[in-house]
This record gives C-alpha cells, sequence and structure tokens, in this order.
C-alpha cells in the first residue's frame, strides 16, 4: 500500500529580534498572529536569547496514511551569527532550540509530538531538525543527572563523582579521569554554570543508546567546554563520560 502524507500549518507565524549582544535590539514581536501559552513564549525568548536573530514560529500537523496526525511546533532561526557560524554542524544547535523551547513548557507538552528546529543560514541554505517529544522527555529526565553531576565538579567533590562513573561503554579508566579533573579544574578555576549547546544520540553495536550532551561549563579563570555521556533509556545515576571538550 502506498504511503501519503499530508502537511498542514494550521496557525501562522511570529517574528522576533533577540538582544545577543551589546547594541543589539531587546526581544520584541514584530507581529502577532499566533496565539501561544506564557510557557512557549518563554521558550521562544530563551532561544532568541541564546542564538539572537530572528525567530518564526508556527505550529502545525502532519498527517499521514501510515503515522497518522502528527502535531508539531516548529522555531524557525534566522539572521543569526552564532548559527551562521556553526554552518558545519547544526545538527547540535539544532537539538538546543529543540531542548530550550521543550524545557520551558508544563502542560503545553501534550499538545505536540514533535518540536521542528529550522535554520536558515546566510547563504540561504535551510535545514529543518525533527525531534519526537518521547526523545525530548528522555533528554529533560537525564539533564537532571547532568546538573547533579557538575554541581558535584562546582563542590570538587571527587569522590561522589568517582561513585557515579562507570567507565566499560567509554572504554575509560575511571581513576585517570578523575585525576584528570583534579589536574584541569585549578587551571580553568572554579565552576559556576553550565550551559547545555545540545546533543545527539549515539547507538552502541550492542544497541545501547548513549545521549552525549555538549556545553560549555562558566569558570573564574576560563571557561571551558564540557561534555558528558549518560544511557538514555536509563534511570540510574550512572555517567559513562566526562570530557573537556564537545
Amino acid at each position: 500500500m502506498r504511503t501519503f502524507t499530508f502537511i498542514f500549518v494550521i496557525i501562522s507565524s511570529v517574528y522576533a529580534c533577540s538582544e545577543r549582544r551589546e547594541g543589539e535590539i531587546k526581544p520584541t514581536l514584530a507581529s502577532n498572529f499566533v496565539s501561544i501559552t506564557d510557557n512557549e513564549d518563554k521558550g521562544v525568548e530563551e532561544v532568541l536569547s541564546f542564538y539572537g536573530g530572528y525567530c518564526k514560529y508556527s505550529i502545525g500537523a502532519n498527517l499521514s496514511t501510515k503515522t497518522g496526525k502528527t502535531n508539531y511546533f516548529e522555531l524557525e532561526m534566522s539572521k543569526s551569527e552564532v548559527l551562521d557560524d556553526l554552518a558545519d554542524k547544526l545538527e547540535m544547535p539544532a537539538s538546543n532550540i529543540a531542548y530550550l523551547f521543550y524545557r520551558n513548557l508544563k502542560h503545553e507538552h501534550a499538545k505536540y509530538d514533535e518540536i521542528h528546529s529550522t535554520i536558515i543560514l546566510k547563504d540561504g541554505r535551510k535545514m529543518t531538525f525533527k525531534f519526537s517529544r518521547k526523545e525530548l522527555e528522555m533528554v529533560s529526565k537525564r539533564m537532571q543527572l547532568v546538573e547533579k553531576t557538575v554541581d558535584l565538579m562546582i563542590k570538587k567533590d571527587y569522590a561522589s563523582i568517582r561513585q557515579l562513573l562507570n567507565g566499560k561503554p567509554a572504554k575509560i579508566n575511571e581513576d585517570e579521569l578523575i585525576a584528570k579533573l583534579k589536574e584541569t579544574d585549578p587551571k580553568f578555576g572554579d565552576i559556576s554554570k553550565f550551559i547545555p549547546y545540545g546533543y545527539r544520540v549515539d547507538v552502541t553495536k550492542t544497541g545501547l543508546h548513549v545521549l552525549h550532551i555538549s556545553g560549555g561549563l562558566l569558570r573564574d579563570i576560563q571557561n571551558s567546554e564540557f561534555s558528558i555521556d549518560v544511557n538514555l533509556h536509563s534511570n540510574k545515576n550512572e555517567v559513562f563520560l566526562i570530557d573537556y571538550k564537545l
């Protein structure tokens, strides 16, 4: 049987401009055709605050004879210098756009099956990335373990960090990893905050879904890149890898 997919954009869009660097315009709505909740608005504003540029958002649905109806919220980013600089690796910021928006939602989660991140670059290229509600919900839950790990790093509680580590999936020596943290921390300084940059999901040969979360650590001497690997489908407080690179 042939499968057909129909796309319906059921609510039109809003454009916004965000403060990103000194001298840029504070976030304002240029037009208001879409009625969204305060939480959805906060999500859009957080994305704009992070990436700057313009955001056109829409609510729509795909109707397929195979999968049925899929409701989505789409954020279309353009004129963002940050995203233009990441043109060769847009998957990571695209996932972050979806995550930053999603984490601001509360009861609105149930409204959408997917969050779409569309990025328009200055050369005219346009790419859309789709993230399911199920995946974003799992990422949000696992982000709690990331925050716990960073909190232990802030406290320099290396013994507790060591207890979280399971280096087998990443084939790392846990003692060497802790030694690296102890050696690196004084060079970069005390950590004050973790900033997410995005995520990806890698599947191992054994079928393990490894969630790789990238971000930055704000420090009092020098900010540093940061990444952490955890089991996407587990509720265990278990970390596979901590690294100071994306």
